[in-house]
């Protein structure tokens, strides 16, 4: 709501007059990107709602990361509000950047034989990243009971290679 000159709340609400979300780079035409550009909260005609704004711009860059586009950024972030004619216009422009795959994956553990740990990886070197795949792995390995504590951690990306490197460090506990 806008607010009057003496500081009460007003009557008239602004409304969104266009929303406008890109993808640019190799991932533009990523089906789980396209389908966050045209978030249901964020529409021509709706009220502004800078939480709706704030969370389709942090889904776009969470789900950009999460499969692969660990580089991307936002090169237009702009929410224009014209307070006078209740209106307002947001516009989003997201660059991916390259698409990363799996690394190696390093092993430390002395429970169990290192070849039945890679049994249970649900990714392998050379897939896409995709931290969905970290998590399965996680949930495979505490599941087979072999051990009390168990961590599968990406690490520091390789720009030149393109890669991510995976680390599991697990233990049966005291």
């Amino acid at each position: 709501r806008c607010r009057r000159p003496d500081g009460a709340a007003g009557g008239v609400a602004v409304r969104m007059t266009s929303v406008s979300i890109e993808i640019t780079g190799p991932g533009r035409d990523e089906t789980f990107l396209r389908g966050l550009t045209t978030p249901a909260a964020l529409k021509s005609g709706r009220r502004l709602s800078h939480a709706a704004y704030d969370e389709a711009k942090g889904e776009l860059e969470r789900t950009a990361n999460a499969y692969g586009y660990l580089d991307a950024r936002f090169t237009k972030s702009e929410l224009a509000v014209d307070v006078a004619k209740h209106e307002a216009r947001a516009t989003l422009v997201l660059e991916t950047g390259p698409r990363y795959r799996f690394g190696d994956t390093s092993i430390e553990q002395s429970t169990v034989r290192d070849e039945l740990v890679r049994r249970y990886l649900r990714y392998r070197s050379g897939d896409w990243y995709d931290a969905g795949k970290l998590l399965a792995t996680q949930f495979a390995l505490d599941d087979t009971q072999h051990f009390s504590v168990v961590e599968v951690l990406p690490g520091g990306r390789d720009r030149e290679h393109l890669t991510v490197p995976v680390q599991i460090r697990a233990n049966k506990g005291p």
